[in-house]
């Protein structure tokens, strides 16, 4: 999953605008906008420059 920050809480939930999903076998992008990620499925933080 790849977007910009837009708002998180304190339970690490958090909203990405222009999130899209990598998948990396395959190398295919599908785009989802808008989206919620709940803290506990997410296991890796990094910041990217386009």
């Amino acid at each position: 999953m790849k977007g910009c920050i837009i708002s998180f809480d304190e339970y690490m939930k958090l909203v990405l605008d222009n999130a899209e999903e990598i998948y990396s076998k395959t190398k295919s992008r599908i785009q989802v906008g808008r989206i919620m990620l709940k803290g506990h499925n997410i296991t890796l933080l990094q910041s990217f420059s386009n």
